[in-house]
């Protein structure tokens, strides 16, 4: 059995089983058409999916959480999409869009861990020295946000011994506290990177140097379905937004 992300501590799922791969290509199929879609009813239709993709994760509940703290932040993103026209629609619709792309990132990211991830990337091309340094760098790129998520909730319950609750007072007060908590927060993610790279010196790692280790991966028959599946919606997604104006 796959190794999990250490934020998900559930037992595993649908989604969860789907090869790695295939757990990209379903991100990159909802990236593409968030971004391709110009309606705000073929924006919900790709909302429903997602919704759909959380469920069967069994982290429904955790999209409910994941919701509430983004709230303050598609309001903004609705507010500055209205200028200058006033466009109740293209602010929705932008709101709508930034929400899936964030929601699909933090579910590939809490259902597939860092190793799997550069693993899938390594299996796409047979480990080719060009495509070891993107996995590398696209891996520690995809962990940033949940290990952003971690340090902020470890400096909350820091806070909340002290006798500051970030939770209290109005919207508006919370913003201001949260704030404050922006340096502390960087100093932590920029120590982490920092030992990630002594880690990476020490070990002596050179991504231009052949493999002597490698795990390939294979599909199932129904990974191969779900794969085509996916392939084939982007397809026709891309086709209706630029053909269409969907």
């Amino acid at each position: 059995m796959e190794e999990s992300s250490p934020l998900v501590q559930e037992r595993w799922r649908m989604f969860q089983k789907l090869d790695p791969r295939v757990r990209l290509l379903w991100w990159l199929a909802i990236s593409l058409l968030a971004m391709a879609f110009n309606s705000v009813t073929a924006t919900i239709v790709l909302l429903f999916a997602l919704c759909l993709s959380w469920q069967t994760a069994g982290l429904l509940k955790k999209l409910t959480r994941f919701t509430i703290g983004l709230t303050p932040f598609l309001v903004v993103i609705t507010a500055i999409s209205l200028f200058p026209t006033f466009e109740l629609d293209r602010g929705i619709r932008m709101a709508l869009r930034y929400y899936v792309l964030l929601g699909a990132t933090t579910l590939v990211m809490a259902t597939t861990s860092y190793a799997d991830l550069t693993n899938a990337l390594r299996n796409l091309r047979h480990a080719s020295k060009s495509l070891e340094v993107f996995s590398l760098i696209f891996g520690l790129a995809f962990l940033t946000v949940p290990l952003t998520a971690e340090e902020w909730i470890r400096m909350k319950e820091v806070q909340r011994i002290r006798g500051v609750d970030l939770a209290r007072g109005s919207r508006i007060a919370q913003v201001r506290r949260g704030l404050v908590m922006l340096q502390p927060l960087l100093l932590r993610i920029l120590e982490r990177i920092k030992l990630f790279s002594v880690a990476v010196i020490v070990y002596g790692y050179n991504p231009f140097e052949s493999r002597t280790l490698y795990q390939p991966l294979i599909m199932s028959r129904w990974d191969k379905r779900v794969a085509f599946a996916l392939t084939a919606s982007i397809s026709v997604g891309v086709i209706l937004a630029f053909a269409f104006r969907v």
